[in-house]
């Protein structure tokens, strides 16, 4: 059974290059809307896998994202961190292709790949010659069926992933205090877990474990392949069709009930980082709602109100922050990711004090910004600038094949539908000050934030 799905928006190819060119005519200008032409055709295939393919003529090679529904929210207590590990396992050996010699067959074909694991999907991604992709398949089909999770080997690679903890988290005092502030924010949840998982899970995680976790998630109706380059779209059905996973059921000790549509409880919480970190920090974190299919407004206009705010060189708060004659704050950072299964996500407010501010005052001050805000009606400018901010990022995002791919693998994943792009656009045009503080006054309240310090 075939269906085709047209994104009709239109992306003309000079349009990144003319953006900041005419950005201070476009700033103030009506509306201007990106408009991109993105045909994808979607197939349900066979054996239940669904493919997705964009043809796109300017590409030299042939780009293919595999995407799981598994990530770290999925994981219950005994299996933190099983997605980011069985990940990197994959590329340890199956049957034909023992250790790494996945990725050598893969450098002799003149092929690259590299996999991601988020809190709510795992996606391996490859880029190849057209004609070396019935090879690629043959070899994902092996380990996607016959993975190899050798006791010893496994042991080796979770000293790999403890190194990556390392770098990402342990030696990154800001990622150690937002890793804290998730757990007493979200207590007993697996939205509160670091995609990585701690050292002592990581430890934890025996060879059976993975086998079971592997079993159970790395199925052929799980799979969602995403196809794009100078392609037919029939002829990639044709090379993706027998595509087929016939796993064993997970042993007897394997007992998993993944949440339905279940939101964390959160529990706002404050706390306080006291290690000898060279730099002092304040975090504050609201719970807010991820982008989803029903609900596009909130989230553009979290979104919105974030880069008017946090803009570089406009932003609202910067000039009350870090721009001004005696900046309260050497830092400002504000963070909002859309994107995030169950429709919940956070928006992070990071404020490092300047030498002679305590954090008592720069906490002070932060309060009182997000009361003023309450009140506040930005003008018709700040509301353009921002949305042309938000456009810039999108065109550069279009613009990277891979970072495309990447990203509708993520649309698709969360129930967004590959013609996200086109609705965002949408929804982001008619926002105004009236949306703006419909979600500052149901989200943003001072009385309902976390906040963490860090203190030397």
């Amino acid at each position: 059974m075939k269906t085709k799905r047209a994104a009709t928006f239109s992306l003309f190819f000079f349009f990144s290059l003319l953006l900041f060119a005419l950005l201070p005519t476009l700033m103030f200008a009506s509306d201007q809307t990106v408009q991109v032409d993105l045909p994808i055709s979607s197939y349900k295939l066979k054996t239940g896998a669904h493919l997705y393919v964009v043809k796109d003529p300017s590409l030299p090679m042939v780009q293919v994202a595999i995407s799981l529904p598994v990530g770290s929210i999925d994981e219950p207590a005994a299996y933190k961190g099983a997605s980011h590990v069985l990940e990197h396992m994959m590329f340890r050996g199956s049957k034909n292709y023992p250790d790494r010699l996945f990725a050598k067959n893969m450098a002799i074909g003149g092929a690259i790949n590299s996999a991601f694991t988020t809190k709510y999907n795992t996606i391996y991604l490859a880029q190849m010659a057209k004609n070396f992709v019935p090879r690629y398949l043959q070899m994902e089909q092996d380990r996607f069926n016959h993975l190899s999770i050798n006791p010893k080997v496994l042991i080796k690679e979770k000293q790999v992933v403890k190194e990556e903890r390392r770098m990402r988290i342990e030696d990154n005092p800001i990622q150690v205090a937002l890793e804290k502030l998730n757990a007493s924010m979200y207590p007993g949840s697996s939205f509160g877990y670091s995609v990585i998982g701690s050292m002592a899970d990581i430890d934890a995680l025996s060879s059976s474990k993975l086998i079971d976790w592997y079993r159970y998630w790395y199925r052929t109706q799980n799979i969602s392949f995403l196809v794009q380059g100078d392609v037919d779209p029939k002829q990639v059905k044709r090379w993706f069709e027998n595509f087929t996973i016939t796993q064993k059921p997970p042993s007897k000790n394997f007992h998993y009930q993944k949440m339905l549509n279940k939101a964390a409880k959160y529990h706002p919480s404050h706390l306080v980082l006291k290690k000898p970190y060279h730099e002092r920090a304040i975090i504050f974190a609201f719970d807010v709602p991820a982008i989803t299919k029903n609900n596009f407004r909130d989230a553009l206009s979290l979104k919105l109100l974030v880069s008017i705010l946090n803009g570089r060189e406009y932003g609202v708060w910067r000039d009350d922050f870090t721009q001004n004659k005696n900046p309260l704050a050497t830092l400002m950072q504000i963070q909002y990711q859309m994107l995030q299964e169950y429709g919940q996500s956070q928006l992070l407010l990071f404020f490092y004090p300047s030498p002679k501010v305590s954090i008592k005052m720069l906490k002070a001050k932060v309060i009182k910004a997000l009361e003023d805000l309450q009140k506040q009606n930005f003008t018709a400018a700040q509301l353009q600038m921002a949305k042309m901010q938000l456009r810039s990022q999108y065109v550069f995002q279009l613009d990277n094949s891979l970072n495309r791919l990447f990203s509708l693998a993520q649309f698709i994943q969360l129930g967004l539908g590959s013609n996200y792009w086109q609705q965002r656009e949408d929804v982001l045009a008619g926002i105004d000050n009236q949306d703006l503080q419909r979600v500052i006054s149901r989200y943003l309240m001072p009385k309902d934030a976390s906040s963490i310090v860090l203190t030397k």
